[in-house]
């Protein structure tokens, strides 16, 4: 894509100010023969000639190359975006590897690559015949025509040729660039094993994090029954539901939740309360309501105030009644 974008970009060039280009050249000539016949040569006219031809390379051959410069660069921008790097400038001992240049050679890249080229030599040929017989009646008046207009024609045939054919293989080389940027996205895939080993390294083995996932589960379990002997009260839905909470009123603005769980750990959060003496509350309602609402260690929500309040007054006189909770 970028060669022919390259030789695109001169031709089209050409095609608008070879006429141009032509004059230019006409004036090297003749300055050039005119020279002959001028003053002797010295230093100072040396000088001036010398400075002269400079001049006349910049004015000719700056501006295609720049264009010639910006086509490059800008086919490769379009198709990769800016990249720099210095790896292809390395030394790769891989390159002068006997085995591995047979396989290159005999591989399935290197069949495509061929037909690419046989491709490319049909397609110009092809284009090469079908513009040559149009103007081959046109060739045929040249032995005709003055030299002038004899040369004019074959520039204009050779422009014709050169763009017919630099279309064409720019219609393939597009062609081209879709299936070589197909057969990369193909190429760096991964494998369902690959895809399964970097989850592996990235995040850890399953069996390993489900192990680490179980061992913090039982650290926090045992953290929050711990804390079930210092609570003020459980609340039971009775059976299935089971919430302890804590509440010093001289540092606590809200009762909080310290331990709470279903079916087996709700009965052992009760037969620690009961070994405790940690009094143990029924209230569906309230229970479940803590339990799906509330997250172990936060204060219950304002709106729970008055039910939790009902709760610890009930407690507070109980105590203070001189009952004990076996």
């Amino acid at each position: 894509m970028t060669a022919v974008c390259v030789v695109l970009a001169g031709v089209l060039y050409l095609r608008g100010n070879g006429s141009t280009m032509a004059e230019q050249f006409a004036w090297l000539m003749r300055s050039s023969f005119q020279r002959i016949n001028g003053p002797e040569l010295t230093p100072a006219n040396l000088a001036d000639a010398q400075m002269a031809l400079l001049l006349w390379v910049v004015t000719t051959f700056g501006p295609p190359l720049l264009i010639l410069a910006a086509a490059g660069v800008g086919a490769n921008l379009v198709q990769v975006g800016f990249l720099f790097t210095l790896h292809p400038l390395a030394p790769d001992f891989n390159r002068v590897n006997p085995v591995q240049g047979f396989q290159r050679i005999f591989s399935g890249r290197s069949l495509v690559e061929l037909l690419k080229s046989l491709l490319k030599l049909a397609i110009a040929g092809f284009v090469l015949y079908r513009v040559l017989a149009s103007r081959l009646p046109d060739l045929l008046l040249t032995t005709n025509m003055s030299p002038r207009d004899g040369a004019n024609l074959l520039a204009a045939v050779v422009s014709d040729l050169a763009l017919n054919v630099t279309a064409a293989l720019f219609v393939l080389a597009a062609v081209d660039y879709g299936y070589q940027r197909y057969q990369f996205e193909q190429s760096i895939r991964m494998t369902l094993p690959e895809v399964k080993e970097e989850l592996k390294q990235s995040e850890g083995h399953p069996q390993i994090k489900a192990r680490v996932r179980q061992l913090q589960r039982a650290i926090a379990q045992r953290r929050m029954m711990a804390e079930v002997p210092r609570a003020a009260v459980v609340i039971t839905n009775p059976t299935h539901y089971a919430v302890a909470l804590r509440y010093e009123p001289a540092a606590m603005a809200a009762p909080v939740v310290v331990a709470k769980g279903q079916l087996l750990v709700a009965q052992r959060i009760k037969d620690l309360a009961i070994g405790s003496q940690v009094p143990i509350v029924e209230n569906r309602p309230l229970a479940q309501t803590l339990y799906r609402t509330v997250e172990i260690g936060d204060a219950i929500p304002s709106d729970l105030y008055r039910a939790v309040a009902e709760v610890m007054a009930y407690i507070f006189a109980l105590r203070e009644g001189g009952v004990r909770w076996q």
